[in-house]
């Protein structure tokens, strides 16, 4: 088994005056994984919860021939504003935490190195704000879902015959009368 020697470096330009430098990472502490594991599954569980609320809403509120374009609809929209600028927002994200870019001629390469609590609370934080902003929305549906007429209550409307009774007894006497044989 090698052991390796730690280099210590010194008189840096990229460091302040008597300040040292070692190979290797500094440590990280995790001590609220189990916390942070537990608080972000309720999060999830209670954001999940409108989504039934949701789907059963789009179902109701349209014609039954439509409901196959309703939900094609959301799934575009869902795809169009979630899926196409959330790398964008994220890899932004990740990369305003970056503190050591990879350099090759002048251009920009891949982070080595980054801040763990910068990247820790811009992520959670543009994930909050999309989810408090997601909250708003839904809150806004629940506020105006009782104005809302669902297809399965309208109730179709009766239609009246002005017949007296003997049209009725004419219509039953004309009406074709099965065969005996037909019914056997």
């Amino acid at each position: 088994m090698a052991f390796r020697i730690p280099f210590i470096y010194s008189k840096c330009k990229c460091l302040a005056p008597n300040v040292t430098a070692k190979n290797g990472s500094c440590p990280l502490e995790c001590n609220n994984l189990v916390w942070y594991i537990v608080i972000f599954s309720f999060f999830v569980l209670i954001h999940s919860t409108s989504e039934v609320g949701s789907m059963l809403l789009t179902l109701r509120c349209v014609d039954p021939q439509d409901k196959a374009m309703a939900l094609g609809l959301i799934s575009f929209a869902i795809g169009l504003f979630g899926n196409v600028p959330c790398p964008i927002i994220y890899g932004a994200v990740v990369d305003s935490a970056c503190l050591f870019w990879e350099g090759d001629c002048g251009k920009r390469g891949a982070c080595r190195v980054y801040d763990p609590v910068k990247f820790r609370l811009v992520f959670h934080g543009v994930t909050a704000l999309i989810m408090f902003a997601a909250f708003i929305v839904d809150a806004i549906v629940w506020y105006k879902a009782p104005e809302i007429q669902f297809n399965d209550d309208i109730k179709p409307s009766m239609v009246t015959n002005n017949h007296n009774k003997n049209d009725n007894n004419a219509n039953e006497e004309n009406a074709p009368k099965p065969d005996s044989e037909s019914i056997l």
